[in-house]
């Protein structure tokens, strides 16, 4: 468990890093946004307990607040998708699937992951791009940011766990 922790925390800084020092400086047309910070709310194991969820959440938001100079909006976008996680795991995964402690692609099929790591970043774009614009005036620019945007930041954060895995890591059955 202990390792697991460390691997998290390392995961943490190099995400963080990653966000801060490169994806924050691509701003393609006012468009594309990519945002991979949420995949750390995304790696928990799924059985911890929500409220240390809800913290990590917070605590991960409010360093990439401080970073990038917005007050609050990205930790609102990753509180909210760290209270809906458990419910979204639930409403996507298989019925005779079974629920692994921890979150991995290979364990429950890259297909499925995808998809589930999709809707994640939806919400929290489409959250974090209506607190940003501050009100419902100009909807259509934001619902097409949200989109373009999600879709790079799931290739990124897909990239990002490619090039993270253990290469001898197998497909459990």
């Amino acid at each position: 468990m202990n390792q697991q922790i460390f691997k998290y925390i390392g995961h943490c800084i190099l995400i963080i890093l990653i966000q801060v020092l490169i994806l924050n400086q691509i701003n393609i047309n006012g468009m594309i946004n990519p945002y991979i910070y949420p995949l750390l709310i995304i790696l928990l194991p799924l059985t911890i307990r929500p409220y240390y969820l809800l913290i990590i959440a917070f605590s991960i938001g409010f360093v990439i607040d401080i970073f990038c100079d917005t007050p609050g909006m990205h930790a609102s976008a990753l509180v909210l998708i760290a209270f809906l996680r458990p419910l979204l795991f639930k409403l996507l995964n298989p019925k005779e699937q079974e629920t692994n402690e921890l979150m991995d692609m290979y364990y429950h099929g890259i297909t499925w992951f995808v998809v589930y790591i999709s809707v994640i970043v939806l919400v929290h774009h489409s959250v974090f791009f209506l607190v940003e614009k501050g009100n419902f005036v100009a909807y259509h620019y934001t619902f097409f940011k949200t989109i373009i945007s999600s879709a790079f930041s799931v290739l990124f954060m897909m990239m990002y766990l490619l090039f993270s895995s253990n290469k001898s890591s197998v497909k459990y059955s």
